[in-house]
């Protein structure tokens, strides 16, 4: 949740999508983009 939270805080309006939550959690945390599912 303090990930999502760091994502939320450095959008303009603070707010975002989830696909764009999770693609900044890939940009700014390559682990996930190598993660597997699961």
């Amino acid at each position: 949740t303090h990930i999502i939270f760091m994502a939320i805080e450095t959008s303009p309006n603070k707010a975002m999508t989830v696909n764009d939550i999770y693609v900044w959690c890939e940009t700014h945390f390559p682990y996930y983009t190598q993660a597997g599912v699961g």
